[in-house]
């Protein structure tokens, strides 16, 4: 984690209200979106309500993100190079930027 997450409640810490405001997102928007109310969206976010795996699928899918980074990752930390390619690949490009990461992290860059 790249600092302290946004919320720490009774069920954990989690990033969501900072993705959800990362894209533009009301908690009224991301309700509609995902078919609940805004009050949810709060207790989602202050973590006064679970993050379940159904929940996690769901904000993931609206918010272009991995389940993970909701709750590990502060959008803010990522470089915006990095952040717009990622946003903009599908699935499969995805798959191949972080293949083409890991082999630089493991083996170094250029600059070594």
């Amino acid at each position: 984690m790249s600092e302290k997450p946004i919320a720490w409640g009774r069920y954990g810490p989690n990033y969501l209200r900072k993705w959800r405001e990362d894209r533009q997102h009301t908690q009224e928007s991301l309700a509609v979106a995902l078919g609940t109310d805004k009050g949810v969206i709060s207790l989602l976010e202050t973590g006064k309500r679970k993050l379940d795996q159904e929940w996690l699928r769901k904000l993931a899918e609206v918010l272009n993100c991995s389940r993970g980074d909701i709750l590990d990752t502060d959008p803010d930390s990522l470089p915006d190079e990095i952040r717009t390619s990622w946003l903009r690949a599908n699935a499969t490009q995805r798959r191949q930027i972080a293949a083409v990461a890991e082999q630089i992290v493991k083996y170094g860059g250029a600059d070594e």
